[in-house]
């Protein structure tokens, strides 16, 4: 037997229900999930975690939420069924990858602020003032975007609201007057700041004109298909038709439908990408179009898309015209405001995924191919004014 076997935490006893985890922690798998009970460092003979284990059993068994030995719900036990929800959304389609990671990652603020042990009940507007504050600071202890703080308190706010309607708390958490989004003035404020966050026609062309045929075809697509980043890593060859030139898929984020007059120049940047695309690594990303030069997919299975950090390394970040705030997505702003002088809303929004809610997206029954090919042709129209051969 080697020292690395021998090193390793063992059980008190052979009969002991728990295992000492490879993460350090006494652990027991009910109903195909690992549940912890804490460190075995803390607790070298497993008496805490059984007594622990014991108390917890029947709900664990059950599928139930365990509660604190008064029946309170903690902050912990909160967000593992939270997460465990989302996760099983996720794994049915329901729910993007994207978004499921960023609800753990609130999830993890909300225990490290407020404390995991923490019951639920006890939290009040002063400690979600505390949070707030955590949330208003990013890693580098700089103040957030005012757009990022009201996604998080979104978010914050849908973890406590779930509790609630799952029945997992009695009542209501109480925010306080505290917890609240920044205004609209402030986000316009911070809007004008930081500049407009769109690209003109030049600009396209110099990362064009500098990009592999991987990025060119990706930019192709987000300003003639306003694709973002989560579209460049999912889009399969399926939902492109480049024989007759179109690009249908719905948007992750709202279950939308998409539909877009793909550009000649479009159909030849995407047939040049394919040509030299790597053979994928992993045969369940077979269908996507656009693989690194690895052959990975960009979207990581813990929901983290690194196209954007790659695209900004590769081609964005080398250009002059570079600045905070300006990423692969502003091609997806460009091809709004370039669109938007059409006057065809509707349409636009077909083409970007954007839900109409208003009482005439109830009547209205379709669009015709020809209105979405009159926005595509104004935008590039736009995108080559004065120049000619479009891609060569």
């Amino acid at each position: 037997m080697n020292s690395t076997a021998k090193s390793r935490p063992q059980k008190p006893r052979p009969d002991f229900p728990l295992f000492p985890h490879a993460t350090g922690r006494w652990a027991k798998k009910v109903r195909q999930k690992l549940v912890y009970f804490g460190k075995v460092a803390d607790d070298p003979k497993g008496e805490a975690a059984l007594r622990l284990w014991l108390d917890q059993k029947d709900d664990l068994l059950a599928g139930r939420t365990p509660r604190r030995a008064d029946g309170q719900l903690t902050i912990k036990l909160g967000c593992d069924q939270f997460l465990h929800a989302k996760k099983q959304a996720r794994d049915r389609g329901e729910l993007s990858p994207r978004t499921w990671a960023s609800y753990f990652g609130t999830c993890q603020k909300i225990a490290d602020t407020l404390g995991r042990s923490t019951p639920v009940s006890a939290i009040g507007p002063d400690d979600f003032g505390r949070l707030r504050q955590r949330l208003a600071t990013g890693e580098n202890g700089k103040s957030v975007a005012g757009v990022t703080l009201a996604t998080d308190i979104r978010r914050v706010k849908t973890f406590f609201s779930w509790l609630y309607k799952s029945l997992l708390i009695d009542k209501p958490v109480q925010y306080g007057l505290s917890f609240e989004a920044p205004g609209r003035r402030i986000i316009e404020r911070e809007k004008h700041a930081h500049g407009e966050r769109c690209f003109s026609a030049d600009e396209i062309h110099w990362l064009l004109d500098h990009a592999s045929h991987t990025y060119r075809a990706a930019i192709m697509l987000g300003i003639n298909a306003a694709y973002g980043p989560a579209d460049i890593a999912r889009v399969e060859f399926k939902h492109l038709d480049l024989e007759n030139g179109w690009a249908t898929l719905y948007r992750q984020k709202t279950g939308e439908r998409r539909r877009c007059k793909l550009w000649p120049e479009t159909i030849a940047a995407i047939e040049k990408a394919i040509a030299v695309r790597r053979p994928p690594v992993d045969q369940k990303h077979r269908s996507r179009v656009f693989l690194t030069s690895a052959g990975t997919a960009w979207l990581r299975s813990d929901g983290r898309n690194i196209f954007p950090h790659a695209f900004r390394e590769a081609v964005l970040g080398k250009a002059d015209f570079y600045r905070p705030g300006h990423a692969f997505y502003s091609l997806r702003r460009s091809f709004r405001t370039i669109s938007d002088e059409t006057g065809d809303w509707p349409a636009i929004d077909l083409v970007m995924g954007h839900r109409d809610n208003s009482m005439g997206a109830i009547y209205r029954q379709k669009i015709s191919d020809e209105r979405l090919e009159r926005v595509s042709d104004y935008v590039r129209n736009w995108l080559y004014a004065g120049r000619e051969g479009g891609a060569e």
